[in-house]
């Protein structure tokens, strides 16, 4: 894949895990936000999430499979490892909000040596953000042609991508 493909491509992906962040906030706001001092705080927070009362389709018996929150959590362990790979190259700590997050991938100038670290990180980012918003809200696949109801940026499209 090439560099001009690489990085909108990245972006995009970036772009889509706001998404999916979004729409588990705006689903359950009752439970607070996800910006917590560190990635795998705030996934461990929307695990404890998914076994309170949810809106209607939320993915039947995900809190009666204690194997399930096992896996989810290694699972969860191995992206944070790249997202903060990701984020050692833009000299983010981790330590800010998903928002900020993206802020500043959007303003920083990659180096091409750079580019297929971000986009893999990336993709790494959508996919835990896929699966909090899947966990959460039992949605698997989404359009958004209106802006973000949470930071009213946008408007964005998104697709399922686990198993690729």
């Amino acid at each position: 894949m090439t560099d001009e493909h690489t990085l909108p491509d990245a972006r995009r992906q970036l772009d889509d895990a706001h998404h999916h962040l979004c729409a588990a906030q705006t689903h359950h706001d009752q439970h607070g936000t996800y910006t917590s001092p560190s990635l795998l705080t705030q996934l461990q927070q929307a695990l404890q999430n998914a076994d309170r009362p949810r809106n209607p389709g939320g993915r039947p018996g995900f809190e009666s499979h204690p194997t399930a929150w096992l896996s989810g959590i290694d699972k969860m362990q191995e992206i944070e490892r790249k997202v903060k790979e990701w984020a050692a190259v833009i000299g983010h700590d981790g330590r800010d909000n998903i928002h900020t997050l993206l802020d500043k991938v959007n303003s920083f100038k990659w180096a091409p040596a750079q580019i297929e670290t971000v986009h893999e990180a990336a993709r790494a980012i959508n996919r835990w953000a896929d699966w909090i918003h899947s966990a959460l809200t039992g949605d698997t696949v989404g359009l958004y042609d209106k802006p973000c109801p949470n930071c009213n940026q946008g408007p964005w499209t998104y697709r399922h991508i686990a198993g690729e």
